[in-house]
């Protein structure tokens, strides 16, 4: 009978270098030799020891090149898809159990009991823990006492059995919801919220502090959300029910913190929705009074960002910026003179946002979360640089180059703050280097700032600087960076729609300068056609105007 062979000599034959017989299961030389055979199957190949009979193979790596070929976070570190037993378990994780390892990864600290306060159990209860714990949290720089979205609102939303009170209930629930992931749940809690709030206007004798803070609440979720396009809706519902207010009403203890987050929201409502152009006309120039330089103006809120000083000269250009857009842009002399003392107003607003002070303020309480001085002086500097870019995005669209040069040398200007020295006429002797300098300045420094910021939770300045990196691809993709880790880490829908005004305004205006005859980098508006050229060189460079042709520009807003 034949004897089935191997195919090839086993591991010990091939070891000694002789010849095997291949009998299976066992070579029968191994069995005379009283060898052990370590068979014909596969075997892992090692390095060759060192023998002295071949030449050995190097194995170094190179230091250099050895991390290039596996994943890294933008901060370097390696990242790994880590599978655990329940992965392969196929196990299904609750709910509770999710949002425990959100605040695990966030660093919040552990669930607090179920709340059962006016039917407010289980699962509503969990959200509500973690729009306390994790939301509320990440919408301000500052999260100490003065915290009015965890120490203001959820009270009002539990203390009543309202109808007002339900709807700021089940709008809050609805932000946890959508942030967390469950977008059904979110818009079922949405679509509550409306119908009570609806319920609550309707019927006398109402919170109307409740009702305004649904409303609010409602926008926040529409900045979230960015498939949702009434953010300006409920906005103007919120301004409504201000009106309502009584003096009781006025005189809360929240109505501060109330009435800077209406602040906020209105103020970038007129900065991202231009003039009706059925408005243009003959308009009385508007009064423009600035604020005064007092500590308490000069103190960052954490709702803000920035200081309310600061947001307070934010409104001021949009108030001029919309003046010069709706009058009519004849060249004539009389329009020319009309137009004289907003540049002077204008180029008194570069002198304050360039002595601008911003100062820190924490109010520590049993609650208050991580604070991170240098991030809230980082995010408000970040607002300063990008209110000067706006505003010289302002002056170099509305007036020539010509003019704004001399302008620039000696500014004759009569304070219109109670904070002057002296109601007398004085003079400020502002430098004679051109806007264009100064944008391009401040754009590297602006993009240096977000560069140390681990996470940009303002987008309005990112989208500022960002429309004025010319001419630098780094720049570019340092900016995109800087959304998608946003965006990523944050879940908030407005970076999304901030990266697609970024593209588009980039697009725009590297076509415009193409057109223009230049190099393609009128992107943003740093670009300023100071000297010569006039009007129509300037026009290569981005023009406010045109951000009303960007898809969606009218539904953004900061968070």
């Amino acid at each position: 009978m034949n004897t089935k062979k191997a195919k090839s000599n086993c591991w010990t034959c091939k070891e000694r270098k002789v010849g095997c017989d291949k009998t299976l299961p066992a070579c029968d030389n191994c069995t005379r030799s009283k060898r052990v055979c370590k068979g014909y199957g596969l075997k892992l190949a090692w390095p060759d020891k060192f023998d002295g009979r071949r030449k050995q193979k190097k194995y170094q790596a190179d230091p250099e090149s050895s991390a290039t070929r596996y994943l890294t976070d933008d901060d370097g570190r390696f990242v790994f898809l880590n599978t655990t037993f329940d992965d392969v378990e196929g196990r299904k994780t609750t709910w509770e159990e999710f949002l425990c390892e959100e605040r695990s990864r966030r660093g919040v600290g552990g669930l607090r009991g179920a709340l059962t306060i006016h039917g407010v159990e289980g699962g509503r209860a969990e959200l509500l823990s973690y729009y306390d714990s994790v939301v509320a949290r990440m919408i301000t720089t500052i999260d100490d006492d003065t915290n009015g979205f965890r120490l203001n609102l959820i009270p009002m939303a539990l203390s009543s059995t309202e109808t007002s009170s339900k709807s700021l209930l089940e709008a809050t629930l609805a932000l946890a919801a959508f942030h967390v992931g469950r977008e059904e749940d979110a818009l079922k809690h949405k679509v509550r919220a409306i119908r009570l709030l609806s319920d609550s206007i309707q019927s006398p004798h109402q919170n109307k502090i409740a009702q305004f803070s649904t409303c609010m609440m409602l926008c926040v979720y529409s900045v979230f959300d960015s498939s949702d396009t009434t953010w300006n809706l409920h906005l103007q519902g919120a301004k409504s029910v201000t009106q309502a207010f009584s003096e009781i009403d006025r005189s809360n203890p929240s109505i501060a913190f109330m009435m800077h987050w209406l602040q906020y929201h209105d103020i970038f409502s007129a900065y991202s929705h231009s003039p009706n152009p059925s408005e243009k006309g003959t308009k009385p120039i508007p009064t423009i009074v600035l604020p005064e330089s007092t500590p308490k103006n000069q103190q960052i809120i954490g709702l803000l960002g920035c200081s309310l000083e600061l947001l307070t000269l934010i409104s001021h250009i949009n108030t001029i910026r919309h003046y010069l857009s709706s009058t009519t842009t004849t060249t004539t002399s009389t329009s020319q003179q009309t137009r004289s003392p907003i540049l002077t107003t204008l180029l008194h607003l570069r002198t304050r946002l360039l002595t601008l002070k911003q100062s820190i303020l924490v109010h520590p309480g049993t609650t208050t979360g991580p604070i991170s001085q240098p991030r809230i002086s980082l995010t408000a500097e970040l607002y300063r640089i990008a209110t000067l870019l706006y505003l010289f995005q302002t002056i170099t669209t509305h007036f020539p180059a010509s003019t704004i040069s001399s302008s620039l040398l000696t500014t004759s200007l009569t304070p219109s703050s109670s904070s002057s020295p002296s109601p007398t006429t004085t003079t400020a002797t502002l430098p004679s280097s051109s806007l264009s300098d100064e944008s391009r300045a401040l754009t590297s420094r602006g993009l240096a700032l977000l560069s140390r910021i681990p996470i940009c939770t303002s987008p309005w300045p990112l989208f500022i600087i960002a429309c004025n990196v010319t001419n630098d691809d780094a720049g570019r993709i340092a900016v995109m960076r800087i959304i998608e880790r946003g965006g990523r880490e944050r879940r908030v829908g407005n970076y999304g729609v901030v990266r697609g005004l970024v593209e588009g305004v980039w697009r725009r205006g590297d076509l415009l300068g193409t057109l223009a005859g230049g190099d393609g980098g009128g992107g943003g508006s740093a670009g300023v056609g100071a000297g010569t050229g006039g009007r129509q060189q300037q026009q290569q460079y981005f023009d406010y105007s045109s951000l009303g042709k960007i898809p969606r520009f009218k539904d953004w807003v900061s968070d």
